[in-house]
């Protein structure tokens, strides 16, 4: 890998990493909603997760989600080997997913539940 391309990996995962370490939108909202009780239980209480901040949860997840985006770009343009390339590319696909899973969830529920 370049030195460019090398930046703008770190820039990208960092974009992921920084939110989550701080605030733990992703792993908050996996772990109620795994939660087998009627009152789901919070991981880490943050200021996020009162419905003041709806919009800016939905803002950090969408920064989250458009960082992964980035890195599996830069990861599969990359001349890493074939092994390392596939496992780094599984793996973000798999928080794509479930950070794609959350953002659509905390999109769609930012009214309430109702139709």
């Amino acid at each position: 890998m370049e030195t460019k391309q090398k930046t703008w990996l770190w820039i990208s995962l960092a974009m992921f990493v920084v939110p989550e370490a701080l605030w733990n939108p992703i792993l908050n909202f996996s772990y109620s909603f795994f939660e087998n009780s009627t009152n789901p239980i919070i991981l880490r209480p943050n200021f996020l997760i009162t419905p003041d901040y709806r919009n800016l949860v939905i803002f950090v997840i969408f920064i989250q989600l458009m960082g992964l985006i980035s890195s599996l770009i830069i990861i599969s343009k990359s001349n890493l080997t074939f092994s390392y390339k596939i496992l780094l590319i599984l793996l973000i696909l798999f928080l794509i997913a479930v950070t794609g899973f959350v953002f659509f969830i905390t999109f769609s529920l930012r009214h309430g539940i109702g139709f």
